[in-house]
């Protein structure tokens, strides 16, 4: 590598700001600005596309000075050696060329899916619908509390009735059956087992970090709350949409992808002329 190496890339870098601005704006001021030369190995001109297309647009923004330096140099580095690779005649090896030519080929097939799937769009009510169709594609395993409260009248009853289940003298059960103040009364003071999502959220807040079987106290509108748990099982749920709807839509996404590459396939197929041999 001669000396204007340094030249070329304080250029590159002048040139790649240039070129990422313009990603946002039309093609033909992008295709004039990604044609800068940032390089030149042995007449072989290395341009600002070169390294975006080498690197990634979205890599390339957010490097730095240094590693942008670094990428060039990979690229040249690169070049040298499929330069030599020529040079030794290895591009006229069979095996070679036959996998330049499925490069060449994978790369422009991928290049018309993109375009492709660029116009492919899906409305908030198709996605919602293919969630509602493929309910159970989302359910997952939850964690549900067994949760057991006593609502009291206020501060002076907490402390009482609080003072008898740690002394001993009612359980926990007895306490909400003799002193809540709520039809949960009638079944020992539980609300069945519930997970975070089904549970008002000052309950869960009160018991999220508690101990098993512990209780603790939570001042309400009402009065005060003694509230525990005294069990946790996992139970098959239904994610609700608002938590899965991105990767409802990507998945949505993906298959009207592979559909519209299907029918594509089809009709090509069925329109070119295909002899297989042997």
């Amino acid at each position: 590598m001669k000396v204007t190496k340094e030249k070329q890339v304080l250029i590159f870098l002048l040139a790649l700001l240039v070129v990422l601005f313009l990603f946002s704006c039309s093609k033909e001021k992008e295709d004039k600005e990604t044609g800068v030369v940032i390089a030149t190995v042995n007449n072989e001109q290395l341009t600002a596309a070169s390294i975006v297309e080498f690197t990634g647009s979205e890599t390339l923004a957010v490097m730095t000075e240094e590693e942008q330096r670094e990428r060039v140099d990979d690229l040249i580095k690169l070049t040298v050696l499929a330069q030599e690779a020529d040079k030794r005649g290895l591009n006229g090896q069979t095996e070679i060329k036959e996998r330049i030519k499925i490069a060449e080929k994978k790369i422009k097939a991928n290049a018309l899916l993109a375009k492709m799937f660029e116009e492919l769009e899906v409305t908030e009510s198709e996605v919602f619908n293919y969630y509602q169709i493929h309910k159970s594609r989302y359910a997952g395993e939850r964690e549900e509390y067994r949760v057991q409260r006593i609502l009291l009248e206020n501060e002076e009853m907490a402390d009482s009735v609080s003072t008898m289940i740690v002394d001993g003298e009612l359980n926990f059960a007895e306490a909400a059956r003799a002193y809540s103040r709520e039809q949960a009364r009638e079944r020992d003071g539980y609300l069945g087992y519930l997970t975070p999502d089904e549970m008002e959220q000052f309950i869960w807040n009160s018991i999220r970090n508690l101990s098993q079987w512990r209780f603790v106290r939570v001042p309400v509108s009402n009065g005060i709350y003694l509230v525990r748990y005294t069990d946790v099982r996992n139970r098959e749920t239904e994610r609700p949409f608002t938590e899965v709807s991105d990767q409802v839509r990507e998945e949505l996404l993906e298959e009207r992808r592979r559909d519209l590459v299907n029918e594509l396939l089809d009709e090509l197929l069925s329109s070119s002329e295909i002899v297989i041999s042997g």
